[in-house]
């Protein structure tokens, strides 16, 4: 704004010079005139005395002309001064206006803006946002504590099931929330992670493929948990492993990782691409007690109770009648 005014300022100074003296400058250029036809008059009086023209008569009555004419020429640039000036501040005044309501929209939008992260931040515990939430560095970091994982199916199982066992070894509780390799909902997941999803046959493939991640995520999780099954007869002391396969719909993917002294969680989606590939959400007590991560805990309590009858040792029982095939790859394993 002080740039469009300096800017309006430096364009009408020189008019405005030019105006504000013009009257006395066109009073001095009469004067001298008639100061130059007096003394005209004078010699042409005293050379030619039949003239009969009286030079200092003409001389008053000339200068007189010129300061009256010059005058008003004042007084009509100091009205024409007034108005310009009202004209200018009304302008800058206009320009003022308006730089003042933009700049008080743009303060309510970054208020607003605030106000939203600050709720967030201070009313639910937001914590920032995370590529990935690095799932197998917290298990492995902890000796103590809880972890509450949903997902639908792991990309990894073989290493993320090593790191369960030594996180359980450690003392550590895992609760594993997962798919059900029998879930109708399975298929309905493989469309929309397809990449050509109007293409018949890439939706197909694509839910063939996924059925069989599935059901190679449950194998390597129940060759690993009759390890756990071992571990735990030969010593009750080490964490807890627990697991259940939900048949509903996935809601989104949830990681909660309770160290025993403060509770930390992840939230990610599941849109039309695999939930590794989308950007994960960090919250924690420590900044808002807790507030979303006791919503997020609720939710997964929820799903678990929902999946009770779907343990890990029901769905080895259903496989052996229904899928084989997945039993002799995990005994393979």
């Amino acid at each position: 704004m002080h740039d469009r005014i300096s800017v309006r300022i430096e364009r009408d100074s020189m008019l405005e010079f030019i105006r504000r003296h013009i009257g006395w400058t066109v009073s001095g250029l009469l004067a001298i005139s008639a100061i130059g036809f007096w003394v005209y008059v004078k010699y042409v009086g005293v050379q030619q005395p039949e003239t009969g023209i009286d030079p200092f008569f003409i001389a008053f009555e000339t200068i007189l002309s010129a300061l009256s004419v010059g005058l008003v020429i004042v007084f009509i640039q100091k009205i024409g001064e007034r108005y310009s000036v009202e004209e200018r501040i009304r302008e800058l005044k206009d320009a003022i206006d308006s730089e003042r309501e933009e700049l008080e929209n743009r303060m309510d939008d970054i208020r607003r803006r605030t106000e939203n992260a600050l709720q967030l931040k201070f009313g639910y515990g937001l914590d920032g946002i995370a590529d990935d939430p690095h799932e197998l560095q917290h298990i492995k970091r902890l000796k103590t504590g809880h972890v509450f994982w949903l997902n639908t199916l792991f990309r990894d199982a073989e290493k993320n099931m090593v790191a369960i066992l030594e996180a359980v070894k450690q003392g550590t509780n895992v609760d594993l929330l997962m798919m059900s390799p029998f879930s109708d909902y399975a298929e309905i997941r493989g469309r929309y992670t397809a990449p050509a999803f109007k293409d018949a046959s890439s939706v197909h493939s694509n839910t063939e493929s996924y059925s069989k991640q599935l059901a190679a995520s449950f194998s390597f999780m129940l060759t690993h948990y009759e390890q756990y099954e071992r571990l735990k007869k030969a010593d009750p002391s080490i964490g807890e492993l627990r697991v259940r396969f939900y048949d509903d719909p996935a809601g989104l993917p949830i990681l909660i990782v309770n160290s025993g002294e403060v509770t930390e969680a992840y939230s990610g989606f599941y849109l039309n691409s695999v939930s590794s590939q989308m950007p994960y959400i960090k919250w924690s007590e420590t900044i808002a007690g807790g507030a979303f991560i006791g919503s997020l805990q609720d939710y997964f309590e929820r799903k678990w109770h929902f999946a009770g009858d779907n343990t890990i040792e029901t769905i080895r029982e259903r496989a052996r009648q229904q899928k084989p095939e997945i039993l002799e790859d995990a005994l393979v394993e």
